[in-house]
């Protein structure tokens, strides 16, 4: 995973960082080296289903679907 980051430019594990999972997954650029990891280390999950639900989670993200869901929840009622 660090080598798919460095060829993504994307800064690595630095020591007493706070919230290194909060800037990773906040960095767009790091995505597909997420991923990758999250697909090959997944354990007692069919990678096909992982790799899918991990593709549709980023897909979900860049389209601000969780906003759109959020703004309809609050217009109900």
């Amino acid at each position: 995973m660090y080598r798919d980051l460095d060829k993504a430019r994307v800064q690595g594990p630095v020591a007493m960082e706070e919230c290194l999972e909060g800037r990773l997954f906040g960095d767009p650029k790091a995505s597909n080296a997420l991923l990758v990891f999250l697909s090959t280390t997944m354990v007692g999950c069919s990678r096909g289903v992982a790799i899918r639900e991990a593709a549709r989670a980023q897909e979900d993200e860049e389209w601000g679907l969780d906003a759109l869901d959020e703004e309809a929840r609050e217009g109900e009622g």
